[in-house]
């Protein structure tokens, strides 16, 4: 017996109905033998860990998720089971249902928010956008180019209207010079992210200070 390869896990949203769907379980993680039709699947939704469905020997799942009072983040994790092994999770990307109402604002002193956004570390290093102590920050690289993306959950926002956004900035220390700039779009992938709000600005200094712009729909 082997334990089965951890199952790639996608979905989608249409409103609440989330579809969670996975490539057939067909190996094993140390090439040992294992029969495909045997392979059965659990299907989690997170963060509340429900488990949806268990012991399926289909490869989709639609779940109909609760409906939040403004915006929650859902995700899946599918295991593969098989002659009484469990493979590793497989989880699929972090998918967001319903917007946050305006105005919106976190100081990011309860961790528990840090899950409402989408982390993207587009330059594939070890380091990318994390809590700190009460807020949230990125280590700079001294030998590769920063690349890493905070995106915030879901805002609904009316065309024609202009949107003040603002935020407080420190740097590690105040001779180094670092980068940031803001943008915003219709998605939560980096290529989604095609307007300016803040253009790229240089800063370096320790206190906390406020950069702003605004958000033309």
């Amino acid at each position: 017996r082997d334990t089965p390869s951890i199952p790639v896990v996608s979905a989608t949203a249409d409103g609440t109905a989330i579809t969670v769907s996975w490539n057939p379980v067909t190996t094993a993680v140390n090439g040992g033998f294992i029969d495909p039709e045997a392979v059965t699947y659990r299907v989690v939704r997170m963060p509340d860990n429900k488990v949806l469905a268990n012991g399926i020997a289909e490869t989709a799942y639609v779940d109909n998720a609760p409906e939040p009072e403004s915006f929650a983040t859902y995700s899946s994790i599918v295991e593969a089971m098989h002659a009484g092994m469990t493979s590793q999770p497989g989880r699929s990307q972090k998918l967001f249902i319903g917007e946050a109402a305006l105005p919106y604002m976190d100081d990011f002193n309860k961790i528990e928010t840090f899950d409402y956004y989408t982390v993207i570390n587009a330059n594939n290093d070890e380091y990318t956008w994390g809590p700190y102590i009460g807020n949230l920050h990125v280590i700079f690289n001294e030998h590769l180019e920063m690349d890493d993306w905070l995106i915030t959950p879901p805002v609904k926002l009316e065309a024609g209207k202009a949107y003040r956004f603002s935020m407080d900035v420190a740097t590690g220390n105040g001779s180094s010079q670092e980068m940031f700039e803001v943008r915003f779009g219709t998605g939560n992938t980096v290529a989604d992210m095609r307007e300016s709000v803040i253009p790229r600005t240089v800063a370096a200094h320790t206190d906390f200070v406020n950069y702003s712009g605004f958000i033309l729909p």
